[in-house]
């Protein structure tokens, strides 16, 4: 699982989740611009 730590803003996450996590960071800045 991919857990929001509120504390500190950062994600923890293993394995294809943190591909996941890097192609969701990735949309979102493709929205942004």
């Amino acid at each position: 699982a991919v857990f929001l730590l509120f504390s500190t803003g950062k994600f923890v996450c293993t394995g294809e989740e943190f591909k996941n996590l890097e192609k969701m960071k990735a949309w979102k800045n493709s929205k942004e611009k």
